[in-house]
Protein backbone atom coordinates (compact mmCIF):
# COMPACT_ATOMS: atom_id res chain seq x y z
CA UNK A 1 0.00 0.00 0.00
CA UNK A 2 1.24 3.46 -1.07
CA UNK A 3 1.40 5.98 1.80
CA UNK A 4 1.93 9.44 0.73
CA UNK A 5 3.79 12.03 3.71
CA UNK A 6 2.45 15.00 2.18
CA UNK A 7 -0.86 16.32 2.44
CA UNK A 8 -2.90 19.09 2.05
CA UNK A 9 -5.16 19.79 5.09
CA UNK A 10 -7.51 23.16 5.04
CA UNK A 11 -11.53 24.21 6.51
CA UNK A 12 -13.58 25.29 3.71
CA UNK A 13 -16.94 26.42 3.25
CA UNK A 14 -19.97 24.46 1.35
CA UNK A 15 -23.35 25.89 0.33
CA UNK A 16 -26.26 24.00 2.54
CA UNK A 17 -29.68 24.19 2.30
CA UNK A 18 -31.82 27.77 2.10
CA UNK A 19 -27.90 28.76 1.27
CA UNK A 20 -26.71 27.78 4.76
CA UNK A 21 -22.97 27.94 4.96
CA UNK A 22 -21.88 24.62 6.61
CA UNK A 23 -18.01 24.19 7.18
CA UNK A 24 -16.05 21.02 6.16
CA UNK A 25 -12.41 19.91 6.36
CA UNK A 26 -10.47 18.50 3.87
CA UNK A 27 -7.45 16.62 3.59
CA UNK A 28 -5.54 15.70 -0.03
CA UNK A 29 -2.47 13.82 -0.35
CA UNK A 30 0.32 15.42 -2.08
CA UNK A 31 0.30 15.08 -6.34
CA UNK A 32 -1.31 15.21 -9.41
CA UNK A 33 -4.33 12.58 -8.38
CA UNK A 34 -6.85 11.40 -9.19
CA UNK A 35 -7.75 10.44 -5.87
CA UNK A 36 -10.96 8.20 -4.72
CA UNK A 37 -12.90 10.06 -2.25
CA UNK A 38 -14.21 9.66 1.03
CA UNK A 39 -16.58 11.32 2.76
CA UNK A 40 -16.94 11.00 6.81
CA UNK A 41 -19.92 11.77 9.24
CA UNK A 42 -19.61 12.61 12.29
CA UNK A 43 -21.43 11.94 15.44
CA UNK A 44 -24.41 13.83 17.54
CA UNK A 45 -22.44 16.13 18.95
CA UNK A 46 -20.26 17.45 16.10
CA UNK A 47 -16.47 17.63 14.90
CA UNK A 48 -14.37 16.06 17.62
CA UNK A 49 -10.79 15.56 17.49
CA UNK A 50 -10.91 11.79 16.12
CA UNK A 51 -13.27 12.54 13.11
CA UNK A 52 -10.14 15.38 12.07
CA UNK A 53 -7.52 13.20 12.91
CA UNK A 54 -9.39 10.11 10.63
CA UNK A 55 -9.66 12.47 7.87
CA UNK A 56 -5.91 13.11 7.68
CA UNK A 57 -5.77 8.79 7.97
CA UNK A 58 -7.51 8.38 5.37
CA UNK A 59 -5.44 11.45 2.88
CA UNK A 60 -2.07 9.44 4.17
CA UNK A 61 -3.24 6.45 2.26
CA UNK A 62 -4.48 8.03 -0.92
CA UNK A 63 -7.82 9.30 -0.26
CA UNK A 64 -9.16 12.60 -0.53
CA UNK A 65 -11.18 13.33 2.38
CA UNK A 66 -13.80 15.38 3.80
CA UNK A 67 -15.96 16.10 6.85
CA UNK A 68 -18.08 18.40 6.95
CA UNK A 69 -19.62 19.95 10.43
CA UNK A 70 -23.23 18.69 9.68
CA UNK A 71 -24.01 19.86 13.38
CA UNK A 72 -23.25 23.36 12.33
CA UNK A 73 -27.22 24.02 11.44
CA UNK A 74 -28.16 23.62 14.69
CA UNK A 75 -25.10 25.30 16.16
CA UNK A 76 -23.98 22.54 18.01
CA UNK A 77 -20.52 23.44 19.80
CA UNK A 78 -17.80 21.43 18.53
CA UNK A 79 -17.71 18.19 21.06
CA UNK A 80 -20.73 19.61 23.19
CA UNK A 81 -20.80 17.56 26.47
CA UNK A 82 -25.04 16.03 26.72
CA UNK A 83 -25.75 18.27 29.90
CA UNK A 84 -27.89 16.43 32.26
CA UNK A 85 -31.39 17.52 31.34
CA UNK A 86 -31.00 15.87 28.10
CA UNK A 87 -29.71 12.71 29.94
CA UNK A 88 -33.66 12.82 31.81
CA UNK A 89 -35.31 13.36 29.11
CA UNK A 90 -33.63 10.71 26.89
CA UNK A 91 -34.02 7.78 29.94
CA UNK A 92 -37.38 9.00 30.52
CA UNK A 93 -38.45 8.66 26.68
CA UNK A 94 -36.30 5.01 26.98
CA UNK A 95 -38.18 3.89 30.35
CA UNK A 96 -40.93 2.59 28.16
CA UNK A 97 -39.53 0.17 26.31
CA UNK A 98 -36.99 -0.66 29.17
CA UNK A 99 -39.94 -2.41 30.86
CA UNK A 100 -40.82 -4.69 28.00
CA UNK A 101 -38.30 -7.54 28.79
CA UNK A 102 -39.49 -7.28 32.54
CA UNK A 103 -43.17 -7.57 31.63
CA UNK A 104 -42.23 -10.86 29.00
CA UNK A 105 -39.54 -12.30 31.92
CA UNK A 106 -41.61 -11.42 35.17
CA UNK A 107 -44.99 -12.38 33.54
CA UNK A 108 -43.45 -16.04 32.35
CA UNK A 109 -41.49 -17.03 35.68
CA UNK A 110 -44.10 -16.09 38.48
CA UNK A 111 -46.96 -17.52 36.71
CA UNK A 112 -49.29 -14.53 35.62
CA UNK A 113 -49.46 -14.98 31.97
CA UNK A 114 -48.49 -18.06 29.44
CA UNK A 115 -45.94 -17.66 26.92
CA UNK A 116 -48.38 -17.00 24.74
CA UNK A 117 -50.21 -14.48 26.48
CA UNK A 118 -46.62 -12.62 27.32
CA UNK A 119 -46.21 -12.36 23.52
CA UNK A 120 -49.32 -10.62 23.26
CA UNK A 121 -48.38 -8.52 25.83
CA UNK A 122 -45.20 -7.86 24.91
CA UNK A 123 -46.89 -6.74 20.89
CA UNK A 124 -49.28 -4.55 22.58
CA UNK A 125 -47.15 -2.68 25.15
CA UNK A 126 -44.81 -2.64 22.20
CA UNK A 127 -47.51 -1.00 20.03
CA UNK A 128 -48.34 1.79 22.75
CA UNK A 129 -44.89 2.79 23.74
CA UNK A 130 -43.89 2.96 19.65
CA UNK A 131 -46.69 5.48 19.47
CA UNK A 132 -47.37 7.63 22.84
CA UNK A 133 -44.68 8.23 25.64
CA UNK A 134 -45.64 7.21 28.87
CA UNK A 135 -44.97 9.77 31.59
CA UNK A 136 -42.39 8.32 34.48
CA UNK A 137 -45.51 7.71 36.86
CA UNK A 138 -47.34 5.55 34.53
CA UNK A 139 -44.57 3.64 33.66
CA UNK A 140 -43.49 2.66 37.10
CA UNK A 141 -47.79 1.77 37.52
CA UNK A 142 -48.07 -0.18 34.72
CA UNK A 143 -44.58 -2.18 35.49
CA UNK A 144 -45.82 -2.77 39.63
CA UNK A 145 -49.19 -3.35 38.93
CA UNK A 146 -49.69 -7.13 39.63
CA UNK A 147 -52.68 -7.84 36.40
CA UNK A 148 -54.80 -10.02 38.09
CA UNK A 149 -57.32 -9.78 34.88
CA UNK A 150 -54.23 -11.08 32.69
CA UNK A 151 -54.38 -9.94 29.26
CA UNK A 152 -57.41 -8.75 28.67
CA UNK A 153 -57.02 -6.15 31.74
CA UNK A 154 -53.90 -4.87 29.89
CA UNK A 155 -55.68 -4.60 26.72
CA UNK A 156 -58.56 -2.31 28.38
CA UNK A 157 -56.29 0.19 30.05
CA UNK A 158 -53.52 0.44 26.83
CA UNK A 159 -57.06 0.97 25.17
CA UNK A 160 -58.59 3.95 27.78
CA UNK A 161 -54.63 5.65 27.55
CA UNK A 162 -54.96 5.59 23.65
CA UNK A 163 -58.56 7.12 23.48
CA UNK A 164 -57.36 9.70 26.42
CA UNK A 165 -54.31 10.52 24.85
CA UNK A 166 -52.77 12.25 21.62
CA UNK A 167 -50.24 10.84 19.52
CA UNK A 168 -47.99 14.15 20.60
CA UNK A 169 -48.48 13.69 24.37
CA UNK A 170 -48.02 11.49 27.42
CA UNK A 171 -49.52 9.16 29.04
CA UNK A 172 -50.09 10.22 32.58
CA UNK A 173 -51.30 8.28 35.76
CA UNK A 174 -54.64 10.05 35.63
CA UNK A 175 -55.23 7.99 31.97
CA UNK A 176 -55.29 5.10 33.43
CA UNK A 177 -57.53 3.14 34.92
CA UNK A 178 -58.55 3.36 38.92
CA UNK A 179 -57.28 -0.24 39.13
CA UNK A 180 -53.89 0.03 37.85
CA UNK A 181 -53.38 3.48 39.89
CA UNK A 182 -51.59 3.11 43.51
CA UNK A 183 -54.35 3.43 45.57
CA UNK A 184 -53.65 6.66 46.90
CA UNK A 185 -54.02 8.20 43.26
CA UNK A 186 -57.13 6.47 42.99
CA UNK A 187 -58.63 7.42 46.07
CA UNK A 188 -58.07 11.15 45.31
CA UNK A 189 -60.62 10.93 43.29
CA UNK A 190 -63.23 10.73 45.31
CA UNK A 191 -62.76 14.31 47.10
CA UNK A 192 -64.67 17.21 46.14
CA UNK A 193 -62.18 18.77 43.49
CA UNK A 194 -62.33 16.04 41.52
CA UNK A 195 -66.08 15.58 41.73
CA UNK A 196 -66.38 19.23 40.84
CA UNK A 197 -64.32 18.79 37.78
CA UNK A 198 -65.92 15.62 36.43
CA UNK A 199 -69.66 17.93 37.02
CA UNK A 200 -67.82 20.50 34.91
CA UNK A 201 -66.49 17.78 32.35
CA UNK A 202 -70.14 16.19 32.34
CA UNK A 203 -72.01 19.59 32.00
CA UNK A 204 -69.44 20.25 29.17
CA UNK A 205 -70.32 16.84 27.10
CA UNK A 206 -74.19 17.23 27.85
CA UNK A 207 -74.32 20.67 26.41
CA UNK A 208 -72.02 19.71 22.88
CA UNK A 209 -74.39 16.64 22.84
CA UNK A 210 -77.41 18.95 23.14
CA UNK A 211 -75.99 21.28 20.41
CA UNK A 212 -75.39 18.84 18.20
CA UNK A 213 -78.73 16.98 18.45
CA UNK A 214 -77.11 14.17 19.63
CA UNK A 215 -74.68 13.49 17.29
CA UNK A 216 -71.54 11.91 18.57
CA UNK A 217 -68.95 12.80 15.96
CA UNK A 218 -69.93 16.45 15.44
CA UNK A 219 -69.96 17.19 19.26
CA UNK A 220 -66.17 15.40 19.58
CA UNK A 221 -64.94 17.68 16.66
CA UNK A 222 -66.75 21.22 19.16
CA UNK A 223 -64.86 19.77 21.77
CA UNK A 224 -61.63 18.60 20.39
CA UNK A 225 -61.92 15.75 21.48
CA UNK A 226 -61.24 12.22 18.88
CA UNK A 227 -65.53 10.52 18.56
CA UNK A 228 -63.65 7.74 20.77
CA UNK A 229 -62.11 9.41 23.34
CA UNK A 230 -65.71 11.20 23.38
CA UNK A 231 -67.50 7.95 23.77
CA UNK A 232 -65.52 7.02 26.57
CA UNK A 233 -66.14 9.39 28.43
CA UNK A 234 -69.64 9.76 27.97
CA UNK A 235 -69.79 6.34 29.84
CA UNK A 236 -67.00 7.00 32.28
CA UNK A 237 -68.33 10.11 33.63
CA UNK A 238 -72.27 8.65 32.92
CA UNK A 239 -73.44 11.49 30.66
CA UNK A 240 -77.10 12.07 30.17
CA UNK A 241 -77.35 12.42 26.71
CA UNK A 242 -81.01 13.89 26.67
CA UNK A 243 -81.08 13.74 22.86
CA UNK A 244 -81.25 10.04 22.73
CA UNK A 245 -84.62 8.20 22.72
CA UNK A 246 -85.58 6.15 25.98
Amino acid sequence: MSFYRGMTCENVTLKGDKGTPITAYVAKPAGAGPFPGVVLIHHLPGWSELYIETTRRFAHHGYMAICAWIARRRNYPVERPTTAREKLVATRHAAGVLLLPVIIIGGIRFGLVTETEAAAVAALYALLVSVLSLSPEAAAAIASHGWPGNVRELQNAMAQAVALCDAASFVTLEMLPDGVRPVRAAASRRGSYRARVDAHRRDLIADALDRAGGNRSRAARELGLSRQALLYLIKELKVEDKTRRP
